[in-house]
């Protein structure tokens, strides 16, 4: 099994421990909450839901969905959530390395007019002004969720806060440096 199929399996995992889910609801989770530090596609989490129901780590039933259809809806099963647990006790790997072309981009910016390099810092600066007031959004939904996870969602809400912060932090300074070199 790859390092990214194991973290699929263990986001997966995690997602359930919260409630059951479909399909679907697991991959709002991703692109949702959990987007600021984890993805996952569906291409992703459907195989890793199977294999999960496989081993025994997760029960699929079925249920009324909309308009007369039917809905998949996966949980824990005891095996699941030892092996949750079980991972959530073991030591946290490296981060992975990112890839950011605006980096690229800045660290190779002699070759190009600081204009066009002011204009990629100004449309991510923008990005990360919106991902602020997106943080801003979810710590007022949080706010109003008697869930027992709060705590713990808005650890991982104030980490995302902070690396935009930050990021934004080096946008002006980066912006403010090319804009008064020659």
């Amino acid at each position: 099994m790859s390092r990214r199929e194991s973290r699929t399996r263990y986001a997966v995992l995690g997602a359930l421990s919260i409630e059951p889910m479909s399909g679907s609801e697991v991959h709002a989770l991703a692109t949702g909450p959990l987007a600021h530090f984890w993805h996952e596609g569906f291409g992703q989490i459907y195989p890793t839901l199977r294999t999960l129901e496989a081993e025994g780590h997760v029960v699929t039933t079925s249920e009324p969905g909309v308009r007369g259809s039917r809905r998949r809806v996966h949980a824990l099963t005891a095996s699941g959530w030892s092996e949750l647990r079980g991972w959530l006790a073991r030591p946290v790997g490296p981060v992975a390395p990112g890839r950011d072309e605006l980096l690229l981009k800045v660290f190779l910016g002699r070759h190009v007019d600081p204009d066009v390099l002011l204009g990629h810092l100004r449309t991510r600066r923008q990005a990360l002004a919106v991902a602020l007031e997106r943080y801003a959004a979810i710590a007022a939904e949080l706010a109003q969720d008697a869930s027992p996870d709060v705590p713990w969602w808005g650890r991982t809400l104030g980490h995302g806060v902070a690396v935009a912060s930050a990021s934004l932090a080096w946008c002006d300074a980066t912006i403010a440096e090319l804009s008064v070199a020659p």
